[in-house]
């Protein structure tokens, strides 16, 4: 099995792709809102650029998911992980381009960003959608299911001390 990772614009990245078989995406997650760049709070706005507003994050969604979901082979598989609003337009774009829906992950961060604002809960999880193209996709539930001591896999992830950083899980040291 050969493992390579790409770095670029992720639109002309998945156009030059080969066929492959697996995609693993962390798209941004449209929290740029009109809201929420009109009212910081001690300093902090999550304006993140224009790509990241209605409906501009809608046309980017529609071009990445096409370009990933058309370097997928026949039976490959694609997670895309993300908060649960900014998952609507990835899982309305994903059935429009005929993808199956195949489960979901839900991530539990134990370590999660304290809530700056105080005035809603702390978000502690990200949701990660699994789709399939085709139908001959792989699922390998065996070897899952060693992973967790044999026993049967759930669909929620925790990671006991981790943080996501750059789109990357770390451990602590």
């Amino acid at each position: 099995m050969i493992t390579q990772l790409y770095l670029g614009d992720c639109i002309k990245v998945a156009k030059n792709l080969p066929q492959v078989d697996f995609i693993f995406a962390d798209p941004p997650y449209n929290i740029s809102s009109n809201a929420n760049m009109k009212n910081s709070w001690n300093g902090y706005t999550s304006f993140k650029g224009e790509w990241d507003v209605v409906p501009e994050y809608d046309n980017f969604t529609i071009q990445w998911t096409t370009a990933a979901y058309d370097a997928l082979k026949d039976s490959g598989i694609m997670a895309i992980s993300g908060v649960f609003g900014s998952l609507a337009p990835v899982f309305r774009q994903m059935e429009c381009l005929g993808a199956t829906f195949q489960s979901h992950f839900v991530w539990h961060k134990t370590n999660p960003a304290p809530s700056i604002h105080r005035r809603m809960f702390t978000h502690a999880n990200e949701i990660i959608l699994i789709y399939s193209k085709g139908k001959n996709w792989t699922f390998n539930y065996d070897a899952v299911k060693m992973l967790s001591g044999g026993k049967q896999q759930h669909n929620v992830i925790s990671i006991p001390g981790s943080r996501r950083i750059n789109g990357i899980i770390s451990k602590p040291i």
